[in-house]
């Protein structure tokens, strides 16, 4: 005991130091001390102990001390990285907490109870720690099962954090390339690893054979992930898994510095093309590289887990390096967005145009499936009960009923008046255009809506697209709809457009709509607008104007009964009113102004997608912007003097992360945000001509000039700085992607579960068998298909079907009112998991028994 003691003290301490260096050195690239430490603490997680140092020669610190006193007890048992509460107290750790704090809904845990409960081994003798009675004489799973039944979650508090030395460009053979730090976040606790008593030393047919849990970072900060991704979490102390956060190149603390300096620290040159490295390619070779160095000769099952871009990542590690990584979770993953793997150019918007249709709560009337059945009491001659009940949601009709209102009421100072005061718009809309502002303002909070339609209270999505961390309510998007009378009968009635049956249809766009008793009828006809006047004109322009208000004063009170447009404004109130504590709606200080674009080098460019719109607007990331800059970045000396230029580029990537960079690097054209109003769903008007139905279609209406002033307008790079590729070798079908991964082409992969939740706009990407996509326009408003879908022949990768599912809400800690297609998904999910994990120590064992040592026993 001991023995044990010291070595944890001996960890304890070179943990701490490790965390001060990382505080006080990481972005100094060139300390081979702090890589000899890593390398040290990593071989502690992967090496089996058979006793520990017999002495010590480190000062006890503090930490120390308090740790001998928690263990002089009878019921010490061998703890494994026993420090990472102590580290997880270090300043630098509470700097990362400062700057990216979990959501309100995290509840914390006492540092010590943290320390005891999740870093004991389990003992044959004694049992486990436990500072709880009621604890006491539980095996090691049951406390971990205990804890997750009382919805204790893990979050930043619970890991320690490291850096790694990545070169910035993994495929040039240099021996000259510079190099970054990339963070990743470790935790061990449930790492339990005993050797048999008769293993002899040395002896490698008894492997730490555990799993690494390893998420595969995107475009955030890793501290995001840690918080939020309850399925690691939940499943780690089942499979005794190494949990681990990767966090992605240029985000959070895994910003490259992009300067060179010599032996003496002193800046010598700055690193050109600085956000050219900003690719998938680059960050998938990262997280390799991290693995191999953790997972030395691949004798442990890796388990990539990644939602939304990081489930594309996910999928991709498997695909490429299938002998690193032994099955993939794919939440949410729009591998097949692409132009040539996706023709649902609207595919996003029709998503959600369904989603808005269901009762509030979804799961009032939700269709089950178990095993890919549909229960027998929820089908009826092939359709749901709930479609022969008369109608009784109404947002749809009423959402595509505002705009061409809107629009109408636009044409007159006193219309604008009364959308002023209906919207409660700070600023007074004065002109035509101002009222448009008010159109695409009341247009943009419903994807995002959608993204986070979860089944309970979250602040994953309002954080991430710099909302700060308050919650949205559980089931927004249906209580946007519901609460704010939306779903409501206004009395709206869409007719033909010559009302004969053949003169088009919603689905057209060519139909007219009567407002309450057909005061007011307007006839939309694809993006043009008319209405029949009802003044007769006298020629007395004073006169004919006052018949005109007159007009609308009558119109207008059928509106405010109807309640049409403070009900639109209540419903999207859910999101932009996320705080509660909104005086009034500043919606031309939003949508109404042109940002100006300053041509100084020292501005940062402005490059936010329009046709890339896939993430670029959805995906407006929280950057965390740090404060403090680099101090050698800025530095000078009698040689060098970083320009202007330089630190733009510098500027740039700590403040926008991966995302607009990687898109400008590699075309990752996501299409199908690419239109809306094209008749599948509730928008208008339409985005792009009549006639036009897929990417061929709007990029064949584009001239070359046209096109090369849209990647100008996304991917500005005036002072050649960035090293985005040039506006003529831009490729809008993204084939190089397409060629790289494989696109439609994966036949022959295998160990991936990809999950698409029917709620989520990204499900319009997904991966699904063939012919049985649930988000194409021929697919109907309901989907009847099983819950898993065979991709491959041979069922190794397969597609979830979450009828009830948000944005990648089965990677997030489960709750009592998850719907049961979420609960089916994990549990499958889990079953998959378990089996790759079985058949990699399989391949481990036949492997290991190459050696010559092996191969001689079995002969013998």
């Amino acid at each position: 005991r001991t023995q044990e003691l010291i070595h944890v003290v001996k960890s304890s301490i070179c943990l701490a130091t490790d965390t001060t260096r990382q505080r006080w050195g990481h972005r100094q690239r060139k300390h081979k001390t702090y890589l000899q430490e890593e390398a040290k603490m990593v071989d502690y997680y992967t090496t089996p102990k058979k006793s520990a140092p017999t002495n010590a020669h480190s000062v006890l610190n503090f930490s120390s001390i308090v740790m001998i006193l928690l263990f002089s007890t009878q019921q010490v048992t061998t703890i494994r990285a026993s420090t990472v509460m102590v580290t997880s107290t270090t300043s630098a750790t509470r700097k990362i907490r400062k700057k990216v704090p979990p959501p309100p809904h995290i509840r914390r845990k006492k540092p010590l109870q943290n320390f005891l409960f999740q870093n004991a081994k389990k003992s044959q003798e004694t049992g486990i720690v436990s500072t709880d009675a009621s604890l006491e004489g539980q095996s090691y799973l049951d406390v971990a099962s205990s804890l997750q039944n009382s919805q204790t979650r893990m979050t930043m508090d619970n890991v320690t954090c490291h850096f790694y030395e990545q070169p910035l460009d993994h495929f040039t053979s240099s021996s000259s390339s510079s190099t970054f730090l990339e963070r990743y976040c470790v935790y061990s606790g449930y790492d339990i690893h005993t050797p048999p008593d008769n293993q002899a030393e040395g002896d490698e047919t008894d492997k730490n054979n555990n799993p690494i849990f390893f998420y595969v970072g995107n475009e955030s900060p890793i501290d995001e992930y840690v918080n939020n991704t309850g399925l690691m979490w939940e499943l780690a102390p089942k499979y005794n898994a190494l949990v681990i956060f990767a966090e992605h190149r240029y985000e959070g603390e895994s910003v490259p510095n992009f300067t060179i300096t010599d032996s003496n620290n002193n800046t010598t040159s700055a690193i050109e093309n600085c956000l050219s490295y900003a690719t998938s390619k680059q960050a998938l070779a990262d997280y390799i590289s991290l693995l191999s160095h953790i997972n030395p000769n691949h004798i442990r099952p890796v388990i990539a887990f990644g939602g939304s871009y990081g489930g594309m990542l996910a999928s991709w590690i498997r695909m490429l390096y299938p002998g690193s990584v032994a099955g993939s979770i794919a939440s949410s993953a729009p591998i097949w967005g692409l132009p040539l793997t996706n023709f649902n150019i609207d595919g996003a918007y029709r998503v959600i145009s369904r989603a808005v249709r269901l009762d509030y709560p979804p799961t009032s009337t939700a269709t089950t499936f178990r095993h890919g059945e549909k229960k027998d009491d929820e089908v009826e001659n092939g359709k749901d009960k709930q479609q022969h009940q008369q109608q009784t949601n109404y947002c749809f009709e009423n959402l595509l009923a505002s705009w061409p209102l809107i629009s109408y009421y636009a044409q007159t100072e006193y219309g604008r008046s009364i959308l002023s005061k209906e919207f409660n718009v700070c600023q007074p809309l004065k002109k035509k255009d101002d009222a448009w502002a008010l159109l695409y303002w009341a247009q943009s909070p419903w994807f995002d809506l959608a993204e986070g339609d979860f089944p309970f209270e979250s602040s994953y999505v309002p954080y991430a697209l710099k909302m700060g961390l308050n919650a949205l309510p559980a089931w927004p998007l249906q209580r946007a709809c519901h609460a704010s009378g939306l779903n409501e009968d206004l009395g709206i009635v869409f007719e033909d457009f010559n009302n004969s049956g053949d003169g088009g249809s919603i689905k057209d766009v060519k139909y007219k709509i009567a407002y309450g008793d057909g005061n007011i009828e307007l006839h939309v006809d694809w993006d043009e607008l008319t209405w029949e006047e009802m003044v007769e004109y006298s020629g007395d322009d004073d006169k004919d104007e006052r018949e005109k208000i007159n007009l609308l004063v009558q119109q207008n009170k059928i509106i405010e009964e109807m309640g049409l447009f403070h009900k639109l404004r209540d419903a999207v109130a859910v999101w932009f009113n996320v705080t509660g504590d909104l005086d009034c709606f500043d919606v031309l200080d939003t949508f109404g102004k042109e940002e100006e674009k300053e041509d100084s080098v020292n501005e940062v460019d402005d490059i936010v997608g329009k046709g890339n719109d896939a993430l670029a607007k959805s995906k407006r990331k929280n950057r965390n912007l740090r404060e403090e800059k680099s101090d050698h970045f800025l530095a000078s000396n009698d040689s060098f003097m970083i320009t202007p230029e330089q630190q733009q580029c510098q500027t740039k990537a700590e403040s926008e992360g991966c995302w607009t960079p990687l898109c400008c690097n590699e075309n990752m054209n996501l299409i199908i945000t690419e239109a809306r109003g094209l008749g599948g769903d509730f928008f208008w008007p339409p985005t792009h001509s009549r006639g036009t139905k897929t990417y061929n279609d709007i990029v064949s209406a584009r001239s070359q000039d046209e096109q090369y002033q849209e990647v100008n307008e996304e991917c500005a790079d005036r002072n050649k700085v960035f090293g985005y590729p040039s506006p003529k070798s831009y490729d809008p079908w993204s084939r190089r992607l397409d060629d790289y991964y494989g696109g439609l082409r994966i036949d022959s992969q295998s160990n991936i579960v990809f999950s698409n939740g029917l709620l989520d706009p990204w499900s319009a990407a997904g991966v699904y068998a063939y012919g049985m996509d649930p988000t194409t326009p021929s697919s109907g408003e309901t989907y009847y298909g099983p819950m898993v879908q065979n991709v491959t022949k041979d069922g190794s990768v397969i597609a979830l079907i979450l009828d009830l599912g948000g944005h990648h809400l089965d990677l997030m800690y489960s709750t009592e009112e998850d719907p049961e297609c979420v609960r089916e998904a994990r549990r499958i999910q889990e079953e998959n998991i378990a089996k790759w994990i079985h058949e990699w120590n399989e391949s481990v064992e036949k492997r290991i028994c190459l050696s010559p040592s092996c191969a001689k026993t079995v002969f013998l």
